[in-house]
């Protein structure tokens, strides 16, 4: 009896053992997965910064358009009819040309100091809030790569962030090169969303079955860039394509979830989408979007892969660079207090079904009613993965802008030294000044976005007519959108003209 008791008991401890040594395992697993190399995190700020920086450049050329009350989007419409966007917008004290001016070169600065890592805890912040704010200030001139830069900011501000390749950095003597924590956490899942919710949007026969979407995204006129006239020719390799990305963002996280030789398939899966971004960049003129995206997928480079890139280039440099110079490896669980924690938690929920609810309103309405919307908009979370979902849209065309002087001629507002056709404009995606002014007219097509035409169309008056004498000045402005819609097998229908506005000049 006393040696069955004592094998019984030889048992249980057996299984205890073996049931921690299993949750043991796939606590490590978890960590595992969820760790990011700091050296990875660092080229990432670098990248995300110099957007940013470029970002606030290319908008200062355009401040009296975009950024002060006399043009494009006033003040008090912002107030009225975007006040959750821009509730904490900064730009929206003061109006003035100056003000503008200032607070965009401070951001401009803080750019800087991001991409070189000095202060890097505060400035994170800084590049943050001054970001909110310039998008809340004009949100009809705001892209999906303006989206995610905002969340990926959020993200990026409870994560390591001066620890490598920076100036914060020479004064450490060990930094950590590897960090696990709720932030790091929250960074991969919020990649993950971006993908997954994305293919649900997009389950669609043109994605899944016949693979057509990538030749309706290459047949607009507005997005397509040199690199599309050779690659449209090629209708099987559209189709290769449209298959790549689909089954791209749907299953990229088992890549990243297998369990063996993690390094290398994170890093297949990374090649993967970097590729997938370039082209992206490559075919359409889509801003910063596929360069933001694809820096983001640089964060998640494992150490492994540092490790022998920086082995390699110790072998061929004797004295290696600052950039690249290794240090102890240190691997660190990042400690929140309480209340951050439960905080990251629920910023993560609320990201997960916010992007839940878009795949379908009706079914998740109730369990996500849209009160709770607010918290979103305060650290502006609010993100949908609506681009070119559930497919690429079939309203190709060109906007035809016609200036009337007085006389009666016109002339294109594109090129005011042309006389004015209705016909297609050669190389159309280049005539816009830059993505900014795309993504405005594009904006105004919108049938809710109609009461705002009549700001854009003073702006437009003005900036021809403070120009030129008044001999040679315009009176009034046309606004048509020549619709051309896309249709299958490169066939080519009629061309329908739909006017959208004409306003006179001196209004």
């Amino acid at each position: 009896m006393h040696w069955a008791e004592k094998n019984t008991n030889l048992k249980k401890s057996s299984m205890k053992t073996s049931t921690s040594s299993r949750m043991d395992a796939f606590l490590n697993y978890i960590q595992d997965i969820f760790s990011l190399d700091t050296r990875s995190l660092s080229v990432m700020r670098i990248g995300i910064g110099i957007v940013i920086f470029i970002d606030v450049i290319v908008r200062m050329y355009n401040l009296t358009a975009f950024h002060t009350d006399l043009w494009i989007l006033p003040s008090e419409i912002v107030f009225s009819d975007h006040a959750a966007e821009n509730v904490r917008s900064l730009h929206l004290i003061s109006s003035a040309y100056a003000y503008q001016v200032a607070l965009f070169s401070i951001h401009a600065l803080v750019a800087l100091l991001f991409i070189f890592g000095w202060k890097t805890r505060i400035v994170s912040v800084f590049i943050w809030v001054l970001t909110l704010s310039m998008h809340g200030h004009n949100p009809l001139v705001l892209n999906w790569g303006d989206t995610f830069t905002r969340v990926l900011l959020f993200r990026w501000m409870f994560l390591p962030r001066g620890q490598q390749r920076s100036i914060d950095n020479l004064k450490r003597k060990s930094p950590p090169l590897s960090v696990f924590s709720l932030a790091s956490v929250g960074f991969i899942c919020q990649l993950a969303f971006v993908y997954i919710f994305s293919a649900m949007l997009k389950d669609h026969a043109r994605r899944t079955t016949e693979f057509t979407a990538t030749y309706y995204a290459l047949s607009l006129d507005g997005f397509r860039t040199t690199i599309w006239a050779w690659l449209y020719q090629f209708p099987e390799a559209m189709k290769v394509l449209t298959a790549y990305s689909w089954y791209l963002e749907s299953f990229w996280l088992l890549l990243l979830a297998i369990p063996r030789k993690k390094a290398l398939f994170r890093t297949i899966c990374i090649a993967l989408f970097i590729s997938f971004h370039l082209w992206l960049g490559l075919t359409l003129h889509l801003y910063a979007f596929p360069w933001i995206m694809g820096l983001a997928r640089f964060a998640l480079v494992p150490s492994e892969v540092r490790d022998s890139l920086i082995n390699k280039i110790k072998s061929t440099w004797k004295s290696l660079p600052w950039f690249f110079a290794n240090t102890t490896s240190l691997h660190v669980k990042q400690q929140f207090s309480f209340l951050l924690s439960i905080f990251l938690i629920l910023s993560l929920w609320y990201s997960y079904m916010r992007n839940l609810r878009t795949t379908d309103f009706a079914r998740y309405d109730d369990y996500f009613p849209r009160d709770i919307n607010r918290f979103g908009f305060m650290v502006r979370l609010d993100q949908f993965r609506n681009m070119f979902a559930p497919f690429p849209f079939t309203d190709n065309g060109w906007i035809a802008l016609e200036w009337i002087k007085g006389d009666g001629t016109s002339v294109d507002l594109f090129h005011s030294d042309q006389v004015f056709t209705l016909e297609e404009p050669t190389n159309y995606s280049q005539h816009f000044r830059h993505e900014r002014w795309r993504k405005y007219f594009t904006s105004m097509w919108l049938k809710k976005n109609s009461k705002y035409r009549v700001h854009g169309a003073r702006y437009f008056c003005h900036e021809r007519n403070s120009t030129h004498l008044s001999w040679d000045r315009v009176e009034s402005i046309k606004r048509r959108y020549m619709l051309d819609r896309t249709l299958e097998d490169y066939e080519k229908g009629e061309v329908e003209e739909i006017k959208i506005y004409e306003a006179e000049c001196d209004a």
